[in-house]
């Protein structure tokens, strides 16, 4: 019999390539949720339309049929821009539709939720930090006070229901994600994907934001799905906080000249301080992954970027 999954947020950027590799491995029989994009259509995906901050289609949702696997791939995100415009912006939705869709899970499910949470409450720090290391009493850096406290809410609402609801759950503090699918628009991409466009776009000269000089932890996506199958086949607690990042540092300044090499380009680049950027770095420690489930990312950086610039590539037609 197969597994029966539901990724929530399937045309997302972590959402289609969970899909991706669930229907490489034929024995899941694939439901995902879309909303703001349109689905795309792939033999043996079934796709539901779902508004989850409306509690009437989370209810319903849940509530015909039943799931072994869900993951929460959804969200309300966006890019530093965003995030310094309206810091509330990761806020209100995030909190509405994490907490309607363990409301009505924990009413009509007995499955395993994974969810994708940030390191956006951690300190800044060139140094591993492990599940353990966030300080309530210091809290997430001012730029990222209101989603770092958001994904402990959130977390901490997946430990309170571990306690009394039949599902088990898993929380993944994941590094900076980057990969094919992810959002390359400028207005709210992150910085491998932003830098990415920048490079493929300019003719003469490309502008970073700040100096360059912050440091990023970036973990290629299938490195990511790699750790949730683990978990779906090898969990064993009624809740998991568990990081997953590459174990390397790389500044913005390197990052842009790698992309530049990979690309064949030769720019001028303009350091831009008075444009947004935070002064925060994080790298994960992952011993839990490596210990309790085996996992080490297995995608170095330069391969990581080449399939990412070659598939933007083909994106914007240009291969």
């Amino acid at each position: 019999m197969k597994t029966k999954v539901l990724v929530l947020g399937g045309t997302g950027f972590i959402g289609r390539n969970v899909i991706t590799s669930l229907l490489g491995q034929g024995n899941f029989e694939i439901h995902a949720t879309h909303f703001s994009k349109n689905p795309w259509h792939f033999e043996g995906i079934q796709w539901t339309k779902s508004n989850l901050i409306i509690e009437s289609e989370v209810k319903n949702l849940f509530s015909k049929q039943r799931f072994d696997l869900v993951i929460q791939a959804a969200a309300t995100t966006s890019g530093i821009s965003d995030t310094y415009k309206s810091p509330d912006f990761h806020i209100t939705n995030n909190v509405v539709m994490n907490s309607l869709i363990l409301k009505y899970l924990n009413l009509y499910q007995q499955a395993h939720l994974i969810f994708f949470s940030c390191t956006n409450m951690l300190g800044s720090s060139v140094y591993p930090q492990n599940e353990e290391a966030f300080n309530p009493q210091l809290g997430p850096i001012k730029e990222y006070f209101g989603v770092g406290w958001t994904k402990v809410y959130i977390e901490k609402l997946l430990e309170f229901y571990s306690k009394f609801s039949p599902n088990k759950f898993t929380a993944i503090r994941h590094s900076n994600i980057y990969g094919p699918w992810d959002r390359f628009e400028l207005h709210n991409s992150h910085v491998c994907a932003a830098t990415i466009t920048k490079v493929l776009d300019a003719e003469k000269e490309i502008i970073v934001w700040g100096d360059g000089s912050e440091s990023r932890d970036l973990l290629y996506i299938s490195d990511l799905v790699d750790l949730v199958l683990l978990l779906w086949e090898k969990q064993s607690e009624k809740y998991l906080l568990i990081n997953a990042g590459s174990e390397k540092l790389i500044s913005v300044k390197d990052l842009t000249y790698k992309i530049l090499s990979i690309c064949k380009k030769t720019l001028d680049i303009r350091f831009d301080n008075s444009k947004p950027t935070t002064k925060f770095t994080s790298l994960l420690d992952i011993s839990k992954a490596k210990q309790s489930f085996g996992w080490l990312p297995k995608i170095e950086l330069d391969k990581g970027l080449h399939e990412t610039i070659n598939f933007r590539k083909k994106e914007l037609g240009l291969i």
